[in-house]
């Protein structure tokens, strides 16, 4: 997959099929959009592309938003989808003051040669939001490209969206969190060396430092650990770790299970699949290491259940 971040000298002469979102997450819809874009690429016999934005548009206009993973899982999960060319733009002062028109005219029909185009039924760009997909339809006619509109996708009675799957995230309901994603929601970063009190009780655990911009709800999961390649059972400690630290520090641990290999300062993803309880302040070591025992058990047998083992 080529990554242009240069939309300046972009000029495609070869028909294009092209789909446009924000795609944080890469969720069901998106990967939808973007698989269709695929498609139709395919049938017609034209270059597919995917244009997107960066930093996310919410994030110009300084609305607080966690995103629900990084730039660089965003480009992985697009390149899985068959998507040839990924069009990042960057979004400016001059983007976010372009006439929708002006944005078909200039990018879509004269650098992009779009004879295709696919979008979610929510679309929306332009200055002030003014472009939505009534308006592309209607321009449509006046420069020769088709229009597909992906309708809502509903999964357990919630709207399938970036929003919906932030929200269940902190929630803690990681699990229709993964189905609204279609895969397991993932934590990204380096191990990091700790305190060793996790091998002091008993249960030695990878420190994260994390380059996710969302951090679950804290509480322990099961959870799965890929390193180098591989898949390993792990149970997971999301939060401050209050009965044994006072400096309210964020920490995500992971005690990868029936693992003694050394993974200092080595990049891992950590999948989440099932929230087991609530972080809380335990009376004494000896409660802690209880019910460690217990949230193990408890993450073994999940996994177990979901042939993850």
């Amino acid at each position: 997959m080529n990554i242009i971040k240069d939309i300046i000298n972009i000029h495609f002469t070869s028909p294009v099929s092209v789909c446009i979102g924000n795609f944080d997450g890469i969720h069901l819809a998106h990967r939808k959009i973007l698989e269709k874009t695929v498609e139709i690429s395919k049938k017609n016999s034209c270059i597919s592309a995917a244009i997107t934005f960066n930093p996310h548009p919410l994030k110009f206009f300084s609305h607080n938003i966690k995103l629900l993973i990084t730039e660089q899982r965003k480009y992985e999960l697009i390149k899985k989808t068959g998507i040839e060319n990924l069009i990042v733009i960057s979004f400016n002062e001059n983007i976010a003051k372009m006439p929708p028109e002006f944005f078909i005219e200039e990018i879509l029909v004269k650098k992009l040669n779009t004879k295709y185009l696919y979008v979610g039924y929510n679309f929306k760009f332009g200055h002030r939001n003014k472009g939505d997909t009534a308006l592309i339809e209607l321009l449509s006619k006046k420069y020769h490209y088709e229009l597909c509109v992906l309708d809502k996708i509903v999964i357990k009675g919630i709207l399938v969206s970036s929003t919906n799957i932030r929200k269940l995230i902190l929630d803690g309901n990681i699990e229709l969190a993964n189905k609204l994603l279609g895969y397991f929601y993932c934590l990204e970063g380096i191990v990091t060396k700790g305190q060793n009190l996790g091998k002091l009780l008993g249960f030695p655990t990878a420190n994260i430092s994390i380059q996710n911009e969302l951090v679950p709800r804290f509480g322990v999961y099961a959870s799965r650990v890929k390193y180098n390649g591989k898949y390993y059972p792990s149970v997971t400690n999301i939060g401050i770790k209050p009965t044994i630290q006072k400096n309210g520090n964020v920490y995500v641990e992971t005690h990868i299970i029936d693992f003694n290999q050394n993974i200092y300062d080595s990049f891992i993803e950590l999948e989440l699949v099932s929230y087991i309880r609530e972080e809380k302040k335990f009376e004494s070591l000896n409660a802690l290491i209880d019910q460690m025992k217990i949230d193990k058990t408890k993450a073994i047998n999940i996994l177990n259940d979901k042939n993850l083992i």
